[in-house]
């Protein structure tokens, strides 16, 4: 698990910060391991087990190292169903009943060849990884001698920490999985959310007042903009108006520089774009907009000029 994947975990799933370690994991395990994994240790079981482990999960077991989930709803991918995860197991010299080592020798014979396990449901159904390309599955206990004992939960284990466990769980937090993407710069997991949510850019989130493009323009996200204009986004003119109420002027900047005209009629009172800097008295956008095409001789629909509106914004402070 990258640094930029576990920071969108914890946003998503914790307090929203991180310390070098990636230790705060409080809001999405009721407990975690005291000791982490190091280099050795990994290697070590790596060559227990005749393979090198994925990427993200060598990077969870040296940042987290195991732990019990208290949100835990994963569906399966293969077929209908969904299993709650119990634990996720960590090379761990207590407490054996939870080290993936102590599992594996207890499940030797019986899990599937090419697969580990590194966790549990609350069923006692094996969290298996899947050696060769590092997907992840849940063994059934009960269907251990059939072929379909094994289904597919999630196509690696970043997917499972960053889209199972946080999307199908709907963690009742404020930050969408995909503004904490945007915010934190993280393209390829832009990109994951907004494939499996089937989003449309246009549209608000569900329960959010931005829609994918706006997200963008309020972090000033450049990648994450021109991924949604690919897939059908259009910048909206009058989205300036939720940066101008909650106090953006960068995301306003951001807009113009990817073409919103500072002269376009962004409201119901017909006013233009550079209009919205004189009601908030910020003279530095208002010159910043100027420079950039806007005319200050412009009128809104009541024919008022700038200096008229700034003239009674004045009047009333």
């Amino acid at each position: 698990m990258g640094k930029r994947t576990l920071a969108i975990f914890l946003t998503r799933c914790g307090s929203g910060k991180i310390d070098d370690e990636g230790k705060n994991m409080n809001e999405l395990f009721r407990w975690i391991s005291k000791r982490k994994a190091g280099v050795e240790d990994i290697r070590s079981l790596e060559t227990n087990i005749g393979s090198r482990f994925p990427k993200d999960y060598r990077g969870f077991l040296s940042n987290v190292n195991g732990g019990g989930l208290n949100y835990n709803r994963v569906n399966s991918i293969d077929e209908e169903g969904e299993t709650r995860l119990d634990v996720l197991y960590g090379i761990l010299n207590d407490h054996s009943v939870n080290c993936i080592i102590e599992n594996n020798k207890i499940y030797a014979g019986r899990i599937p060849m090419g697969f580990i396990s590194i966790g549990r449901d609350l069923g006692g159904n094996q969290l298996c990884l899947e050696l060769d390309d590092g997907a992840i599955f849940l063994w059934d206990h009960e269907k251990e001698s059939q072929p379909n004992s094994c289904v597919s939960v999630a196509s690696s284990f970043n997917d499972l920490m960053t889209i199972r466990l946080i999307l199908e769980n709907r963690v009742p937090i404020s930050e969408h999985p995909l503004e904490a993407a945007i915010r934190l710069g993280n393209l390829p997991i832009v990109k994951q959310v907004f494939q499996e949510e089937k989003m449309d850019p246009n549209i608000r989130l569900e329960n959010e007042q931005f829609t994918a493009i706006e997200f963008a323009a309020k972090y000033c996200n450049q990648e994450a903009l021109d991924y949604f204009i690919d897939r059908g986004g259009i910048i909206d003119p009058q989205s300036v108006m939720i940066f101008h109420a909650s106090g953006r002027p960068e995301s306003i900047k951001f807009l113009v520089r990817n073409g919103v005209d500072p002269n376009t009629i962004v409201n119901e009172l017909g006013e233009p774009l550079v209009f919205l800097p004189v009601y908030s008295s910020n003279l530095d956008l208002l010159k910043w907009l100027h420079e950039h095409g806007a005319s200050l001789d412009v009128m809104n629909s009541d024919r008022e000029t700038i200096k008229q509106v700034a003239s009674m914004v004045s009047n009333r402070k």
